[in-house]
């Protein structure tokens, strides 16, 4: 399966609804975009705590509502969960540490069907399973952890760098039922480095070419 890394960022700007519409005519398995709170406690989808480097401005998106962000181009999760519902898997990831982000869209997310909540943070995930236990969730890793040592509940998932992952990885993964997938892979070596380690699926900032290359092989 391909999922398109911030839409197909490669082609428009990233986390955009315009980047997100471009991976559904692509025709990818899903979606994965980040997730911050507004200052009105609003989810909205960007990567960075600040505008700098997506929009050329220094405000922090934590000190903007909703509204004001949504002038530049940022949109709400709301937005993006109505553009991609019955179209395609949507990959939720929560940035940061903020228990009420992980509350909040828990509590949305709740009666979506074809969402997963992913995070770099055990805790995140826990309290994500508190409040809504049917979500599946899925562990984002810089590197390989001992997966006799991962405590988040109910997780499906094991995601990890392309970097740093390797087979053994991928096979302790598939042995505890858990899927593997990689991120990110952009070039030609990345899509062959998945293909030999057997990974369920990949995050790509070019779903396009990822998809035209998977197809021949």
């Amino acid at each position: 399966r391909i999922f398109a890394h911030r839409g197909a960022s490669s082609e428009c700007p990233e986390n955009t609804l315009s980047a997100f519409t471009r991976a559904i005519e692509i025709g990818v398995a899903g979606i994965e975009l980040d997730v911050r709170l507004a200052a009105d406690g609003v989810p909205i989808v960007i990567h960075d705590a600040s505008l700098r480097r997506t929009h050329g401005r220094e405000e922090q998106v934590g000190n903007l509502d909703s509204g004001a962000l949504g002038e530049q181009g940022v949109p709400s999760l709301f937005e993006v969960i109505a553009l991609c519902r019955d179209r395609c898997e949507l990959l939720i990831e929560l940035k940061g540490f903020d228990l009420l982000l992980a509350e909040t869209v828990a509590r949305l997310c709740a009666n979506c069907p074809d969402v997963r909540v992913l995070s770099f943070a055990p805790r995140m995930l826990a309290s994500v399973s508190g409040f809504t236990p049917n979500l599946p969730l899925v562990l984002n890793m810089n590197e390989p952890l001992p997966i006799s040592e991962l405590t988040a509940t109910r997780l499906s998932v094991l995601s990890c760098s392309r970097t740093t992952i390797n087979s053994k990885f991928v096979e302790d993964a598939h042995g505890l039922g858990y899927e593997a997938w990689i991120f990110t892979c952009n070039q030609e070596p990345h899509f062959r480095q998945a293909s030999v380690l057997g990974v369920d699926a990949i995050f790509s900032d070019d779903p396009a070419l990822a998809k035209e290359w998977f197809s021949i092989r």
